[in-house]
């Protein structure tokens, strides 16, 4: 049941990265989740169920933005888009392509309220048993209490994640973001409490003076504080952030989550963060045409790191590739090379 586990956690993971499979693949998985979610309780009473069930909650709700993002394309968002305004009073705009329906937008968007109405119903049968053990104090890592008091705070990051994927799931404008402070603040909160557990060091069978470090599947901090410096340029939290990603560099260069490691999360982060930081107005404002947004998925060789990213939003943005020279064993990103893609190619690059 432990490898079962691991591969379904390893499954959300992907879905949160890249998904090769299509929108009907995706929604045959869908329907036989959605049954399961189906029965959900009116409340919970033990934390371990709370835990599973979101579990499966968490991989469902991953598959229906990976279903979207297959029906919907951000090549451009303004031609052949329909508009459509969501709860947050921001415009989204839906790239409906040939091969679908004009109702595809509509739609879509229908059943994300579904899927968010579940995630509040989620929310109200584990408030009482969530608060309960959120009072435990973590005095013993290998305790049953550390465990408990562990898994409720998992449990609060993967949902904020999730909020960021239902809003990611459209390709919104970067000024959508500004929207979210409180759950980029709820994931910072956090972060520090979940890292004594999650970067805990263990002794090797083998040898006492090699060390390494618990190995998981979770969706946990990495990709949590990696997405609060990439989506969120309120400074103060952006930085805490990326320090938080620095302390845990320092302290386990070789920690992992899954398929995400730390050496490469960290410095793509700061990598990303020092560009746009340097187009903060005396405001302290990143206006829309210089924040950034991955274009395209991220390709890490045994020397080079390239990134492909929109500048910008909507009609005028750019594609630029920046390539980064890595020593990742040792200082991180040295150099950098920055090119603009010529608008035929960047149809290209999205095909």
């Amino acid at each position: 049941m432990l490898i079962f586990g691991s591969y379904r956690c390893l499954d959300t993971q992907l879905l949160h990265f890249y998904d090769p499979r299509s929108a009907s693949e995706h929604q045959t998985i869908l329907r036989e989740l959605n049954v399961l979610v189906a029965g959900m309780p009116a409340h919970f009473d033990q934390l371990c169920d709370v835990f599973c069930f979101w579990s499966v909650m968490f991989r469902r709700n991953s598959h229906f933005v990976a279903a979207a993002r297959a029906q919907v394309s951000d090549v451009d968002p303004t031609v052949g888009a329909v508009p459509v305004n969501w709860n947050d009073g921001f415009k989204y705009w839906l790239h409906v392509g040939p091969e679908h329906k004009t109702e595809t937008a509509s739609t879509l968007l229908e059943e994300l309220e579904g899927y968010i109405a579940d995630l509040e119903r989620f929310r109200a049968a584990a408030t009482w048993v969530m608060a309960e053990h959120s009072t435990l104090q973590p005095t013993d890592f290998r305790g049953k209490a550390f465990k408990s008091y562990y898994a409720q705070h998992v449990v609060h990051v993967q949902i904020a994640i999730n909020q960021i994927q239902f809003a990611s799931c459209f390709y919104p404008s970067p000024i959508v973001w500004d929207n979210y402070i409180h759950v980029f603040q709820d994931i910072v909160d956090r972060a520090p409490v979940l890292m004594p557990y999650l970067v805990q060091k263990r002794s090797s069978s083998h040898d006492d003076q090699i060390s390494s470090f618990t190995f998981h599947f979770l969706i946990s901090i990495l990709i949590a504080l990696a997405t609060v410096v990439n989506l969120c340029r309120a400074q103060p939290i952006r930085d805490e952030a990326l320090a938080l990603l620095a302390r845990i560099y320092t302290e386990a260069n070789d920690y992992k989550e899954g398929i995400c490691e730390i050496r490469i999360i960290y410095w793509l982060a700061k990598a990303i963060r020092d560009w746009e930081e340097i187009e903060r107005d005396e405001a302290g404002y990143i206006p829309e045409c210089e924040r950034l947004s991955f274009a395209e998925d991220l390709v890490v060789g045994p020397k080079i790191v390239v990134c492909k990213l929109w500048r910008g939003y909507g009609e005028g943005r750019t594609l630029v590739v920046r390539e980064y020279e890595h020593h990742l064993q040792d200082e991180g990103f040295n150099g950098t090379a920055e090119y603009c893609v010529p608008e035929e190619y960047q149809i290209h690059l999205r095909s």
